[in-house]
């Protein structure tokens, strides 16, 4: 299966192509605040400079947040412009599921049994995912939600994960003690993780996501 999947969700956006489980190609960017990559223009340029037309993509693949508000809208609208002429499918991931799966595969000899991805919500809250490590797969075992920074003390013990660590670290200060560290891990979710784990579960999930109306994970109505 040749795919091609985008992460927009953290200011490191990413590009990767898969074919049969090779990774072809993978290009990173560096996105300024409140900004958005040219995608469509990327997108053309990683597709050109590795000979792979649109027609030949069998599977488009994103993830979805929580993240960055312009660059989720830009990837979605991206993707499913370019699925649309050939009803290509698109399979979308959780960005927390993407980030939890790359800890583990980089962590797999002194992981955790359990874990939180977690990242900076806005309007004095956290969104968070508690996972299960199961030799070396991420299950999560709770939903995507949220955490107002007052109630931090009640995962202040957790192994915590994010894209946003030093923020994270932060926003957490003003309720530890000073001498308290906290077990946090930085990690940015990759666009070439969500190609891989499209390849690995599309065929098994291909039922829930029959179709292409892909929507984002936002935890605030947009204002």
């Amino acid at each position: 299966m040749l795919i091609l999947a985008v992460e927009c969700s953290t200011k490191i956006a990413s590009l990767a192509i898969l074919h049969h489980k090779k990774l072809v190609a993978f290009e990173k960017y560096e996105v300024p605040v409140g900004k958005s990559i040219n995608l469509p223009l990327a997108v053309k340029e990683i597709l050109a400079n590795n000979t792979v037309l649109p027609c030949e993509i069998e599977l488009y693949a994103l993830s979805i947040g929580p993240g960055s508000y312009s660059g989720l809208r830009a990837a979605i609208a991206t993707v499913s412009g370019l699925a649309l002429p050939a009803k290509t499918p698109i399979f979308s991931i959780p960005t927390p599921d993407v980030i939890a799966y790359q800890y583990l595969q980089k962590h797999s000899c002194n992981s955790p049994l359990e874990f939180i991805v977690i990242g900076d919500a806005r309007r004095m809250q956290f969104w968070y995912r508690s996972y299960r490590n199961e030799n070396g797969i991420p299950i999560p075992i709770s939903d995507i939600g949220l955490l107002k920074y007052s109630e931090c003390l009640n995962v202040i013990h957790s192994h915590l994960v994010s894209s946003e660590k030093e923020k994270i670290v932060d926003l957490f200060k003003p309720y530890l003690l000073s001498s308290y560290t906290l077990k946090a891990e930085s990690e940015y979710p990759l666009a070439a993780t969500v190609a891989i784990i499209a390849e690995n579960c599309y065929k098994k999930e291909v039922s829930t996501q029959e179709s292409n109306v892909v929507l984002p994970i936002y935890m605030h109505p947009a204002i």
